[in-house]
């Protein structure tokens, strides 16, 4: 049934996931006169999602429970926002938010789920990990119903929903993540003497020429198991006496709702080590991938990880891993290196090849711009998603 396309609702797990990576859509949708809600749990995003032009509606979720009572407490929280807003369509991010959301909308709206990557709750390998990998396979059989569309970032999470017969009868669509602002994250994006002070001001030491002193390799995320961040200080730890010109750069928090999260204890003994330096989260991330010369994300699995998009986009090489979703930013010995998961020594190898070489930092530099620019522009990207919302609600084939 054709319908016209005039009130979308978002729903996630926590307002950032809208408010920085989901920005670019949020802003062709309101440019296009829809009218954009966001459900998220209550946080202190929703003010930045309201000055951007959308509506706010909070509802209740358990992050990582999968208790039956909790998702369906949940689903009715949500549920209360459907009626309220009642959307021509319903995309939701990430797994509870899939879920909740199938269960809130029932048959009656239309129901699109992104899957941004696997994340912890497939990816645990303790018993409660299984168990929870046996619910959420049953939860997405058992809806699948209720989903028109499935958005994926790369091939290997089709392949898996589809494999574990997770898809039922959804139509399956790539969209290659969510983007970057190409235009804000530039090479060039912060002045020279700007550099310097932000070093400075994140405790970097910078020598009194016009270099800016010190190799600074970073690693911005989540401070998750599963974002590979032990591998990180392992690696930083190997590579110290042999650069000791390298600083290694922990731009990130802990996740209490995670059940791969590593708790403050990592962030503090990150802290006591010389050559690492721990500041916490920085919502500016241009400013600090100018005062970066490297960008490192050693993920066990990603959807499309925006960080390195950012990275590459401000002309850093990368190394991340040989993994869904991460081998995707990487042509491998051209914008940067890819190594194996859990192998710190391997990425202490692929690091010590660009701090050897600023030559090799900047050429893969370069090369990273291009491809981010050609690949993952943020509006071209959120111009796909909005034609897929125009092709199912007029009732277009889309798909696969």
């Amino acid at each position: 049934m054709s319908r016209d396309l005039s009130s979308v609702l978002l729903v996630s797990h926590a307002g950032v996931n809208l408010a920085i990576f989901r920005r670019a859509l949020i802003s062709r949708l309101l440019a296009e006169g829809v009218r954009v809600t966001c459900a998220v749990p209550e946080d202190r995003y929703a003010p930045q999602l309201r000055t951007m032009g959308a509506d706010v509606r909070h509802y209740g979720l358990a992050r990582g429970s999968l208790s039956p009572t909790g998702m369906f407490r949940a689903a009715r929280s949500l549920g209360d926002a459907v009626r309220a807003v009642a959307p021509d369509l319903i995309h939701s991010f990430t797994h509870q938010p899939n879920i909740t959301a199938r269960l809130a909308a029932g048959r009656d709206y239309l129901v699109i789920n992104s899957v941004t990557g696997l994340g912890s709750m497939f990816l645990g390998r303790s018993a409660s990990g299984a168990l929870k990998r046996g619910l959420m396979r049953q939860a997405y059989r058992r809806t699948a119903s209720r989903c028109r569309a499935m958005v994926f970032q790369n091939p290997d999470d089709l392949s898996f929903f589809r494999d574990h017969g997770m898809l039922g009868e959804c139509r399956a669509v790539m969209v290659r993540g969510t983007g970057v602002n190409v235009r804000r994250f530039t090479p060039d994006a912060v002045l020279h003497d700007e550099v310097r002070a932000l070093r400075k001001g994140l405790g970097i030491a910078t020598d009194s020429t016009e270099s800016t002193g010190a190799v600074v390799v970073t690693l911005a995320g989540r401070l998750l198991r599963d974002k590979g961040v032990a591998e990180f200080l392992a690696a930083a730890d190997m590579l110290a006496g042999r650069f000791p010109e390298a600083v290694f750069l922990l731009v990130g928090e802990p996740d209490p709702g995670n059940p791969s999260d590593l708790g403050p204890a990592v962030m503090e003994a990150a802290r006591s080590r010389p050559h690492i330096k721990a500041p916490g989260w920085i919502d500016d991330m241009a400013r600090v991938w100018a005062a970066s010369d490297v960008a490192v994300l050693p993920s066990y699995r990603e959807g499309l990880p925006v960080t390195m998009q950012e990275a590459l986009a401000c002309g850093l090489p990368v190394v991340t891993t040989d993994a869904p979703g991460c081998r995707e930013v990487v042509n491998q010995g051209v914008n940067g290196f890819l190594v194996p998961t859990r192998d710190a020594g391997a990425l202490a190898d692929a690091l010590a090849l660009l701090l050897a070489d600023e030559d090799l930092r900047r050429t893969m530099g370069r090369a990273g711009r291009d491809k981010a620019v050609a690949e993952f522009d943020a509006d071209a990207l959120a111009g796909q998603m909005l034609s897929l919302y125009r092709n199912l609600t007029t009732g277009t084939e889309v798909g696969p």
